[in-house]
């Protein structure tokens, strides 16, 4: 995960006690190490807007998510994540909710009273139950969640309703979201990056196998 400051990067171990530590990236200080609590290892970390607080995701079989204040090494809360394996926590920078995807499973949480709350997302009638492998945050505060199928669902901001989705985005997996001001850029396993407007309107598409074959 990195840090807002761009400089301060955090990273997850494997095996039976894992460490999170904090690092500097220009000189490779060791900052912060939390451990004590993941167990078989650290899958996702995320750092929230203001740089203060860490969130993380492990391997157990609850697959537990952790709020630290890193600086001071302290816990803030955790709570079960879920049965169902979780791939991604992210911190979304507009209202601070956490969010998490994985084996048919988001998740909003927010701390209440000192305790981590998670609400799952509600599809309705927009569709069902999916796998999520990427999570990004649109300009205007919603949240996007890339899934197996290669389709993307958005999600209310600051609520726990999906209000649409985007389908067939990718063939296959989208493994990827990266979102600016400009474009949000998608990256799927059928090796195609796709450059959207906010309206999910295509701008362009960079195939990289034609790419690899430019290059060699």
């Amino acid at each position: 995960a990195m840090h807002p400051d761009g400089e301060i990067v955090a990273t997850g171990q494997a095996g039976r006690d894992p460490s999170i530590c904090v690092w500097s990236s220009t000189t490779c200080e060791l900052l912060a190490e939390l451990k004590g609590f993941h167990r078989r290892g650290v899958v996702s970390l995320s750092f929230d807007g203001t740089g203060r607080f860490l969130s993380s995701v492990g391997l157990d079989d609850d697959h537990s998510v952790a709020v630290y204040d890193w600086q001071s090494k302290r816990m803030l809360a955790n709570s079960k994540g879920d049965a169902n394996r979780i791939f991604n926590v992210e911190y979304n920078p507009h209202d601070g909710r956490i969010v998490t995807g994985g084996v048919k499973h988001v998740k909003f949480w927010v701390m209440e009273g000192g305790y981590l709350v998670g609400r799952r997302g509600v599809y309705g009638r927009v569709g069902g139950a999916a796998t999520v492998l990427s999570i990004a945050f649109h300009p205007d505060g919603s949240t996007l969640t890339g899934t197996q199928s290669g389709a993307i669902y958005q999600w209310a901001f600051g609520g726990e309703q999906c209000l649409q989705k985007y389908e067939s985005l990718h063939q296959g997996p989208l493994h990827d979201m990266f979102v600016n001001e400009e474009y949000i850029v998608t990256g799927g396993k059928d090796g195609k990056v796709h450059f959207h407007t906010q309206y999910f309107e295509r701008a362009f598409t960079v195939d990289m196998s034609k790419v690899v074959e430019t290059i060699t």
